[in-house]
């Protein structure tokens, strides 16, 4: 087994406390500094530390013996990772607080625990190490020791027993002889809650004199991980606005269900650059660990919405913009997407049909109507209202050879572009009628004429110079 040594330096942080007894300050301290890469280069071994000598301070006043606080020592925190257990939140709160009944000190010590993240009450543990410990067993109240979380007396008899609970015992090793100090642990489990942040922890003392170093909070982390990915979007009846999202949530890298109802919130970047919160949908199932849910919506895109701008999905976001769901990492709920919103093409500009012909006889063809339209772009197709053209239906199947019912009839044209975006517009079809021509008796012909044919065209003729 490997050796190392450890030295103090300038390196650590120094946290001094005092206290009057009874008439002059006596000063205690503690210090810490990560020692990390020391511990993950040497790995396991035995571990020294040195330059904590005080023996020359300590001999400059004899009450630090007679109160027991004639010494020093050092701890090594250690947080480890184990794939083979499930995950923990372990908090560290380090600092040195000391208390007495004597020297103006307080008998107890509140402490606030924050950053809680409790998402299982089970196995949940609160340990600490204390200095200055002793061996006497209390036996009058107003002696006692205890340490309180969330107002609730810890014990864990027969090592720590109520009213006994700074005496010199190791929880980890089941020990009795750890002179001077306290290395203890209790189960906390029936003292928290689902959803909790914080706990609050007392220590109290009538008698003895103890310093703090530092509390650890140890709490199962089973927890889901939601993400989110954006599968398809398609644009719905594009004049009325309505945008067609698909997306897909996922539980990866979780320890627990991800739960049916947890919110996707969507937003979409308006003019200003702002992302504006449309609506929430909820997925309907658990979702287990590596597990997914796709879901499609269909959102009213706002009239001021940029083009091309974000759309933006957010996992674990309600109404509220709250993330209600405990999970293992919150800041990789989101996607995006960058967008073009698509433009119906532009108003066709149509021509009239104007052409002799007599009803359900003249054939006429539709499509000199729409010259100036681009066939290369749009798909034009004709229809018989208004209603037809803007739903795309009752279409006139042969364009060109369309045979009106009446003298003058309105068609309706709808121009569409291949993201089904269109326009819609209209002409009039006028069959010019047939007149018949009175012709002056003088004009016709003798009766005794050469063939028609030729005395036609000189009537023509004739008639042309009239």
């Amino acid at each position: 087994m490997s050796q190392v040594l450890c030295t103090l330096t300038s390196n650590a942080t120094f946290v001094p406390q005092s206290f009057l007894y009874p008439a002059s300050f006596h000063q205690i301290f503690s210090c810490y500094a990560d020692v990390t890469n020391i511990v993950r280069n040497s790995g396991n071994g035995i571990y020294t530390l040195t330059g904590l000598n005080l023996t020359n301070y300590l001999s400059q006043n004899s009450q630090y013996c007679s109160l027991s606080f004639n010494y020093a020592g050092w701890s090594l925190l250690i947080v480890y990772e184990d794939s083979s257990l499930n995950p923990r939140q372990v908090n560290i709160y380090n600092g040195f607080k000391v208390l007495s009944n004597i020297g103006g000190l307080a008998t107890s010590i509140n402490i606030n625990l924050n950053n809680l993240d409790v998402s299982s009450t089970s196995n949940s543990k609160v340990g600490f190490l204390v200095w200055n410990s002793e061996t006497i067993n209390y036996t009058f109240p107003q002696f006692e020791e205890n340490v309180k979380f969330n107002n609730n007396i810890l014990s864990n008899p027969p090592l720590n027993s109520v009213g006994n609970i700074f005496n010199s015992t190791n929880s980890y090793t089941n020990s009795n002889t750890l002179w001077n100090m306290d290395l203890d642990y209790f189960d906390i489990s029936p003292y928290i809650s689902i959803g909790d942040t914080s706990a609050n922890i007392i220590f109290e003392s009538f008698d003895d004199r103890c310093a703090f170093q530092y509390i650890v909070t140890s709490i199962p982390n089973e927890l889901p991980d939601a993400t989110v990915e954006i599968a398809t979007t398609n644009f719905n009846a594009c004049q009325a606005g309505f945008l067609e999202v698909e997306f897909t949530v996922f539980n990866t890298n979780a320890t627990d269900v991800l739960p049916s109802g947890t919110p996707v919130s969507l937003f979409l970047e308006d003019n200003t650059g702002n992302s504006v919160y449309i609506t929430t949908v909820n997925t309907t199932q658990n979702i287990p660990i590596d597990g997914s849910e796709t879901l499609t919506t269909i959102i009213t895109v706002p009239t001021n919405t940029a083009s091309p701008g974000e759309l933006f999905v957010d996992v674990n976001r309600d109404t509220a913009g709250n993330q209600p769901i405990a999970e293992n990492n919150k800041q990789n709920n989101t996607d995006s997407l960058i967008i073009t919103l698509p433009e119906a093409p532009p108003n066709p500009s149509l021509d009239n049909i104007s052409q002799c012909g007599t009803p359900n006889e003249t054939e006429i063809n539709l499509e000199e109507a729409t010259t100036n339209i681009d066939k290369n772009l749009y798909t034009i197709s004709f229809h018989g209202s208004q209603n037809a053209a803007e739903n795309g239906q009752a279409e006139i199947t042969s364009p060109n050879l369309y045979i009106p019912s009446s003298q003058t009839e309105t068609i309706f044209v709808r121009v569409e572009d291949g993201s089904g975006c269109f326009s819609t517009g209209s002409f009039q079809v006028d069959l010019c009628r047939f007149h018949k021509l009175k012709i002056p008796r003088r004009w016709l012909p003798a009766k005794k004429t050469p063939p028609v044919v030729r005395q036609f065209s000189a009537f023509t003729k004739r008639f042309r110079n009239q």
